[in-house]
């Protein structure tokens, strides 16, 4: 079923949570599951990484990658592209690390000879770094969108 049957077939309202709408766009496919996945685009740089989560892992694969294991139950082809394009943002960021940990080191080494103080380079600023030297833009699929989302079908006779 695709995503114009399922809409002309469904009475969708989506009910939401205020503050998630003030500056983003949402778009939703139908997933051929029954079920709709809620996207949105964001910018590379805005990928938020915390100290307590391992930047590989979890902060870098969950957005990006999350869904990769879902791809066989969705069946629009615009999203599938999408979602595959985020795998591969993902590898970009990854192979992005050593360029973004040399810039780092040679601007906290242009810091020293101007006499400031320079930078403890961890993980996760090197994370943001590949982050903002790969640039772009991906589809955040969201998960914790759902509590904040609902979604009522009501199938048109």
């Amino acid at each position: 079923m695709s995503v114009k049957d399922f809409i002309e077939k469904t009475n969708v309202s989506i009910k939401h949570v205020r503050s998630l709408v003030k500056s983003k766009a949402y778009k939703v496919y139908y997933s051929g599951t029954g079920k709709c996945i809620i996207t949105t685009s964001k910018n590379v740089e805005e990928i938020s990484f915390k100290e307590k989560d391992d930047p590989e892992k979890v902060t870098l694969h969950r957005p990006l990658c999350e869904f990769k294991n879902r791809l066989p139950d969705i069946k629009d082809e615009k999203l599938i592209k999408k979602l595959k394009y985020n795998s591969d943002i993902c590898e970009k960021i990854r192979n992005a690390k050593s360029e973004a940990k040399r810039e780092l080191e040679q601007a906290n080494q242009k810091a020293e000879e101007e006499g400031k103080k320079p930078q403890k380079i961890t993980d996760i600023l090197i994370y943001k770094k590949a982050c903002s030297l790969v640039g772009g833009q991906c589809i955040q699929c969201g998960s914790r969108l759902e509590n904040n989302f609902l979604l009522q079908k009501n199938l048109q006779k």
